[in-house]
């Protein structure tokens, strides 16, 4: 028995919920599974169920065992505060948080033997490229005609918040400095390494002087408890001077990260970037795409904060490039552009789970646009199944 099964059964309803009950005895009825998490979290999002015919709304967590709780460490991370409902194959102990027994539904009474052998047969849930084995048996033009549209659609899709409120008079250096903190909270934490550049703006850093940068950084986090030289009453000084608000501990992530992308230590990084690479210079370097520049901080950065080439190329391509992107948008110039698309021709392919399914199928892959393309492709065709909108899925089908 594996998760991949019961993720599975939740996501497409195939258990037949009808006089079903909790461990603890309440009637049961699912109303809406929620948003399918593949990373760092709960496992499905902003569900919906009915418990003794009350509605509940929140997250949902599932575990073969209920003790895996207590295993995985959800016990310790404020992420997993606001589950509503614990959804287990096997009850062996109650699971409490903040206090009380978290409502638990156990699956074992409902699973089919039968359909769990067929499901470990076909392995239905891992999402795959359809047309692997095939896509080199066409013309490499249709790829890279699907290669150009999404590298530009992806773009498009990364900047589009940038042109909307409150960001929509934001300055460039506001603009730019949203998007270097987005980008050290990675795919993971973007969303809150985004809040926090709207909790502690660009122009608050920029009257003050640097020594105050690591208080307000960890103090608006509320990560100041994971670092030991967090100034706490610098930071409520600074606080009660501007009247700050703070992120909630449970919006930061750390299922499935290594300690080293933990937002602890990246929010480390994070300062030591604000202390050795001023806005304004940024903005200078992104337009000359000068990537030697970049290159020479990794001489300067503190070996125990880990500052390699990869972290160089991800404030890169989810900062620099981004930016060019948006400035090129809001001032009507294709040259900025162009500079966003010549930034990927000169650093590497990203190196991941989805960049591996396409290399398995010898796919070239070169450098960052290659890699960028196919993970947008990958995203919005492969994992959909929409082949018949794809351009290489439609020449493969009429071959």
């Amino acid at each position: 028995m594996k998760e991949t099964y019961l993720h599975y059964l939740w996501k497409t309803k195939s258990i037949f919920f009808k006089n079903v009950r909790l461990i603890t005895g309440e009637t049961f009825e699912l109303l809406d599974p929620g948003s399918y998490n593949t990373e760092s979290g709960p496992d499905f999002f902003n569900g919906a169920v009915k418990i003794d015919h009350i509605n509940w709304n929140g997250n949902i967590e599932l575990h073969v065992k209920s003790s895996d709780w207590y295993l995985h460490n959800h016990h310790t991370d404020p992420a997993y505060q606001q589950v509503v409902l614990h959804v287990v194959y096997h009850y062996d102990k109650p699971v409490m948080v903040n206090g009380r027994a978290l409502p638990t539904l156990e699956l074992k009474p409902y699973v089919s033997a039968k359909h769990l052998q067929q499901f470990n047969t076909v392995n239905v849930l891992p999402n795959k490229i359809i047309c692997g084995a095939l896509i080199n048996n066409i013309d490499p033009i249709y790829l890279e005609n699907m290669k150009e549209k999404n590298i530009l659609s992806r773009l498009n899709r990364k900047t589009a918040y940038l042109l909307e409120p409150p960001y929509l008079h934001f300055s460039h250096f506001e603009i730019i400095y949203t998007l270097l903190l987005k980008s050290f909270g990675r795919k993971v934490n973007d969303e809150p390494m985004k809040q926090l550049a709207l909790t502690v703006p660009y122009k608050l850093l920029h009257v003050n002087p640097s020594s105050t940068y690591h208080s307000f950084l960890f103090g608006a986090s509320q990560l100041g408890n994971r670092d030991a030289d967090f100034n706490e009453p610098e930071w409520n000084y600074l606080k009660h001077k501007y009247n700050l608000h703070t992120l909630s501990t449970f919006q930061w992530k750390f299922k499935g990260l290594r300690p080293s992308s933990f937002p602890p230590f990246m929010m480390r990084r994070l300062h030591w970037w604000l202390l050795n690479v001023a806005i304004e210079e940024l903005m200078k370097q992104a337009e000359s795409n000068n990537l030697g520049f970049f290159i020479q901080l990794l001489k300067t950065a503190p070996k125990d904060l880990k500052i390699n080439l990869q972290l160089i190329e991800s404030v890169i391509i989810n900062c620099i490039i981004p930016y060019l992107w948006w400035k090129g948008i809001v001032l009507e110039k294709d040259d900025y552009k162009e500079r966003a698309l010549d930034w990927y021709q000169v650093i590497s392919p990203e190196q991941n789970n989805v960049i591996s399914k396409w290399k398995k199928f010898n796919v070239p892959i070169k450098n960052a646009y290659d890699s960028q393309a196919l993970l947008e492709i990958y995203s919005d065709f492969c994992s959909a199944s929409k082949c018949l909108e794809c351009s290489v899925g439609t020449k493969i089908l009429k071959n």
